[in-house]
This record gives structure tokens, sequence and C-alpha cells, in this order.
């Protein structure tokens, strides 16, 4: 989304975008690290746009890398020496994800190893060609949508990540990442309303969780 504000700092129904997209986790009462990774000159931005909504000390704001994936294992790095069991990652231009979602993934990945939400693809979907071109029609019944957060037994991502690294390998998400060397990834049904903002009327969707 253009317009120089990253969107995670943007304001939604009054606070940061990125304060609702960690106090669920915090709430949730799952976790003893939350780690959140930005652009190293925006740490102390980003604790002072944070301090207002939720005590920043419960949280580790740390200097993350030019892309998501760079971004996921400096957080990975960092949360190594706590020698975590099981890590969720949580895109931060999600904010409208809840408690019972976060909970369904951590247990789903206690069940499984790893476990990501997806939900269904509405609209028929088409594999086209580098020119337009439709190649194939898919089968919509087997295609789904990733969502965010996404569950691991951490010493696992942590491989793959790091293999992923050596051996330059680029992907879209951390189910991605994981399956270069692990297999199988679960999923439970996600839900729609857990969407990533990615435009600026993105912005202006109704939070479905009761007002605060």
């Amino acid at each position: 989304m253009k317009g120089g504000i990253k969107k995670e700092y943007r304001t939604l129904s009054g606070k940061p975008v990125l304060a609702r997209a960690i106090l669920p986790f915090i709430t949730s009462r799952l976790f003893n690290t939350i780690v959140v990774t930005v652009p190293v000159e925006d740490i102390d931005k980003t604790t002072r746009l944070l301090q207002d909504f939720l005590d920043v000390s419960s949280v580790a704001i740390v200097g993350g890398g030019e892309t998501r994936q760079e971004s996921v294992f400096s957080g990975l790095k960092h949360l190594k020496a706590a020698r975590p069991h099981y890590v969720l990652i949580h895109d931060g231009a999600r904010p409208w994800i809840n408690e019972s979602l976060i909970r369904e993934v951590f247990d789903g990945t206690i069940a499984y190893g790893a476990c990501i939400p997806v939900v269904e693809i509405p609209d028929a979907p088409k594999e086209v060609d580098d020119k337009g071109f439709i190649q194939k029609n898919l089968n919509r019944d087997a295609i789904r949508g990733a969502q965010t957060p996404q569950g691991f037994l951490f010493n696992r991502l942590f491989k793959a990540h790091h293999y992923a690294r050596e051996h330059d390998h680029s992907a879209l998400d951390d189910a991605q990442i994981y399956m270069l060397l692990f297999s199988p990834v679960a999923t439970i049904m996600g839900n729609h309303e857990n969407k990533k903002i990615t435009y600026r009327n993105d912005l202006e969707y109704q939070d479905y969780r009761k007002k605060e």
C-alpha cells in the first residue's frame, strides 16, 4: 500500500494497526515471549507508537530485514536463546485476528507440529502465463488461501529458514519454507474477517470484534 506511512503504523478505530495485531497474542496468555520485527531505523518509533496501547515491556521489538522472510528469520534468531518449543508467526498487517483463532492454531501446532489457518477462495482460480493468458483452470475445491498466524515446532522452522537462507530459496509464507524440509502442515478453517491490509480502502473494513 503506497502513501508514505507503513500500513502497520496507520490508525484503525483509534489504535495503530500493529497494536491491534499484537494485543490478542498478549491477552491469550499462551506465549512467554512476543517478538515484533520492524526496520532497524523504526525501533524507537515503533516503541513510542505502541506504548499508549500496550505494555511495551511485554514485547521485544527487534530489527528485521529487507524482506518478510529475512524479518521472520531475524525474529527466530532473537527467540532462539529462549529455547521455545513452538512458535506462531503473524503478519502485523492483519489487525482483525482474534484469540479464538490463535488458540486453534496453537492447538493444531501441538497436535501436528505445524498448522496454519486457511480460507476458501470464492473466485474461480486460474493459472496464467507471464502475458496474462490462461494456461490452466484450477480446481477451486482443492485450493485455499493461507492466512496467519502460522504455527510450527520452533527448531524445525528455524532449521528450515536457515536452509532457505543458505540455498537462496524465497517463499511467500512460512509454511512454504517449513515444507522445504518437513511435512505435513495441517490446516484449520480460518476466517474471512482475518483480512490482511493491502489496499488503502482495506482500512475502512468494519472491525468485527467488540469495540473496546
